[in-house]
């Protein structure tokens, strides 16, 4: 059960950011350091899929989210989700960081991919059928 668990949340995870693409925009230059405020680890509590809805952690399942300052707009993020004993972990490359009305938006390509806020981060996707939600805090 926890096996499945985890691989439907990497399974979601990938589903996510396949969305999107990996290209980097033009962007205007800020003096704001938008990654360094980003950095850390952010404890997964809530995740939505198509198959249901989960509170973390959850029968000893659960994940996190470590965001990695590159620049001062660009991070890179992986995913982990574990039971303690087995751990996988999902990269999902280079996000952009853009400052919108005192909010930092994630970006992958031109596709929004949610937003940090303070010490919560939430991503929120869909792929126009499939919604998919994950908020996680530091």
């Amino acid at each position: 059960m926890n096996r499945k668990f985890i691989t439907q949340l990497v399974i979601v995870l990938i589903a996510i950011f396949s969305f999107a693409s990996c290209k980097k925009d033009k962007q205007d230059v800020t003096q704001q350091d938008l990654a360094a405020s980003a950095q850390g680890t952010y404890d997964v509590y809530y995740l939505k899929d198509q198959s249901g809805t989960y509170n973390l952690p959850n029968n000893g399942i659960s994940a996190f989210i470590d965001v990695r300052r590159q620049e001062k707009d660009v991070v890179e993020m992986t995913f982990s989700v574990g039971n303690g004993t087995q751990n996988e972990d999902q990269e999902f490359g280079t996000i952009q960081l853009k400052n919108e009305n005192s909010t930092t938006v994630m970006y992958s390509g031109s596709d929004r991919l949610g937003t940090i806020s303070g010490n919560e981060l939430e991503i929120n996707v869909s792929d126009g059928t499939e919604e998919y939600i994950i908020k996680a805090r530091k």
